[in-house]
């Protein structure tokens, strides 16, 4: 997975090595909304699709700080029986450290970024576990960021965006069932790799 984002990184670079503009550093506020490819490593999980969003502000031209939050849920399944649904709501503050490379016709800013916050989480069980008398709630957690990406800006305020990381955030499942309660870690940590659209003013 690292070596596969790291090549997407270096194709669009080289593709775009040719191009662009000024890098308008009037503008200090981003707004974006991406859809990423999302792997967990619960063996147990499917892979899912991440919805979300973020915002940031220069403070620099080569420091931001800002937020994200989005969504991702799969199906937990194992030997053929379905034990429900699993989401993931995660709300992190963060730090964007970046370089914009200006260009002849466009401009492009490879950058890493680091997330610390929250995640919470959720269980819907299936109705193998609620026939059974069975439920289960998820404690939220502290989560960790770590990625790396590229904003190819073909306008001055618009760019497309290509990033991929790795987020850890660790669960415990509480098990209510028969008068009896036991309590299960989960591995909410899980690769991410997608892009979608930003938008400077």
């Amino acid at each position: 997975m690292k070596k596969f984002v790291c090549l997407i990184l270096l194709v669009a670079f080289i593709m775009t090595s040719s191009l662009a503009f000024a890098y308008d550093e009037a503008q200090k506020w981003t707004l974006g909304v991406n859809v990423s490819y999302v792997d967990p490593e619960e063996s147990a999980a499917d892979s899912t699709c991440y919805v979300g969003g973020n915002i940031a502000y220069d403070l620099t031209r080569y420091i931001a700080i800002g937020g994200e939050c989005g969504y991702a849920g799969w199906n937990e399944e194992y030997d053929g029986v379905d034990y429900g649904d699993v989401s993931v709501v995660p709300l992190l503050a963060t730090l964007i450290v970046k370089n914009p490379i200006e260009l002849d016709e466009c401009a492009v800013v490879p950058y890493g970024i680091l997330g610390l916050g929250v995640c919470f989480w959720d269980y819907d069980e299936s109705s193998a576990l609620t026939n059974a008398g069975i439920s289960v709630d998820m404690d939220s957690e502290f989560a960790l960021k770590l990625g790396a990406g590229l904003d190819y800006y073909f306008t001055e305020n618009v760019a497309l965006n290509l990033e991929g990381s790795f987020m850890w955030s660790d669960t415990t499942g509480h098990v209510d069932a028969f008068g009896t309660h036991a309590q299960v870690d989960l591995d909410g940590d899980m690769w991410m790799l997608g892009g979608g659209l930003k938008c400077r003013f």
